[in-house]
């Protein structure tokens, strides 16, 4: 476990899963249909509890503002600060690695409680899991 500091806010637009966990990946392959340069976008997975759920949205960083008119997707902003980080490497190989890398993240004291998990997609095989440290 690392902090990583985000230097600007990051907005996002997404695709929310209509359940949790069963469609993580129909709802990436939802999102990345939208784009035709999806490839060479920089992705998130972004969840948090409500009523009692979890609530998981895929989504692309806006590249330029207005952008998320056109495909008609919700957006948020990913607060700049301090995160609490793990890296994973071939994530994929691991089924529960997301998973077991969150519940790490959950467990540590003075992260923000308010705010999200968030998934850094880097690349096809690595992914950064963060949670924001309270301010």
């Amino acid at each position: 476990m690392e902090k990583v500091t985000l230097e600007h806010d990051i907005s996002v637009f997404y695709v929310k899963a209509h359940s949790f966990p069963d469609v993580i990946l129909e709802v990436h392959t939802r999102l990345h249909s939208l784009i035709p340069d999806s490839n060479t976008r920089q992705t998130y997975g972004i969840s948090h509890p409500e009523n009692g759920a979890i609530v998981y949205k895929a989504g692309f960083e806006e590249k330029f503002t207005g952008e998320v008119a056109a495909h008609n997707c919700e957006t948020m902003v990913l607060n700049k600060g301090e995160y609490y980080s793990i890296m994973l490497r071939d994530f994929m190989n691991s089924p529960n690695s997301v998973k077991n890398a969150l519940t790490t993240l959950l467990a540590l004291p003075g992260f923000n409680r308010q705010g999200y998990c968030v998934e850094r997609y880097l690349n096809e095989k690595d992914v950064e899991c963060m949670i924001r440290v309270a301010d």
